[in-house]
């Protein structure tokens, strides 16, 4: 009979205890406006004079060929074949050295409601045969889509996507021994002074307080950063400003005055100036995009 599996499947279903509790997806997401696109030129990728990025959309970003450095806030990280990372909107990234000849995959998107898990926040992850099957239907449904918003395919592609990110969150455990922060003598540097940088932010430290403090000379400091980060150690210093404010304004009520002092800037009109020329937007009008993507 042709009801005969369906039949079998719901026999031995119990009656719910409460008619109106089912199964949720409370605290999950949905992926939406979704982009795919690819870098095949390293160099495309490798910072012009004191440039990051900084964008109010979610980058999932897949090595299927070549290797690189990404910086994610205040961390390096090896991009290798099989790698993946998930930048989180607003995050300051930028790519210190990629090789020329590479293959990686970018899938920006928004979300509708909810986030992905905080656990892929900062964390490189080596990806398994699950994960590289769900991120071939990922790129399948994408071009089965054919950019038409609406569809069968389009919805196909945004839980796909979904399942993707949601799978790479439980590899955390698995692949806790793999996460790919680089140890070197210089990052370890530069960790030390993102650190004091961010405990130190109301006092308006230049390069060469900097370089008094670590007891290294001006040049050599600034040639660790150039090298290694890919901008001046005084513009990262005003960024790392403008990424602590930006992270005031999301989840404070702080007037713009007040987190223009805690971040270091000697003005309203200072920091005002700054952070649009950073993301584009004034310290009010990013608080109100945000918050009104958030709600």
């Amino acid at each position: 009979m042709i009801y005969n599996g369906i039949i079998s499947r719901t026999s031995g279903l119990a009656q719910p205890k409460d008619y109106f509790k089912g199964v949720s997806l409370k605290g999950s997401f949905l992926p939406d406006n979704i982009l795919v696109f690819t870098r095949t030129d390293g160099k495309a990728l490798s910072p012009k004079k004191d440039e990051v990025s900084r964008h109010s959309r979610f980058v999932l970003i897949c090595s299927a060929k070549g290797s690189g450095r990404i910086g994610i806030g205040q961390k390096i990280h090896n991009m290798e074949p099989g790698r993946a990372v998930l930048v989180f909107p607003h995050q300051m990234h930028y790519y210190p050295q990629v090789e020329k000849n590479i293959h990686w995959i970018f899938i920006t998107f928004e979300t509708q409601s909810g986030i992905p898990s905080e656990t892929l926040r900062d964390t490189v992850r080596v990806l398994d045969t699950v994960s590289l099957s769900l991120l071939e239907k990922t790129l399948d449904s994408y071009a089965a889509a054919g950019g038409k918003s609406g569809s069968g395919t389009a919805v196909e592609l945004a839980f796909n996507l979904r399942t993707l990110i949601c799978r790479m969150a439980e590899l955390d455990a698995e692949n806790a021994g793999k996460r790919s922060n680089v140890d070197t003598k210089a990052s370890k540097l530069i960790g030390k002074i993102d650190a004091f940088i961010l405990r130190n932010l109301k006092d308006r430290y230049g390069v060469n307080d900097l370089a008094r403090q670590f007891k290294l000379s001006k040049n050599h400091l600034s040639k660790v950063f150039r090298s290694s980060i890919g901008m001046t150690l005084g513009h990262y210093m005003l960024v790392k400003r403008i990424h602590a404010a930006a992270e005031l304004l999301k989840t404070t009520d702080m007037q713009v005055s007040e987190i223009a002092g805690e971040c270091g800037f000697d003005s309203s009109f200072s920091f005002g100036r700054a952070f649009k020329r950073e993301t584009g937007m004034t310290p009010r009008q990013y608080r109100t995009k945000y918050r009104g993507e958030r709600g």
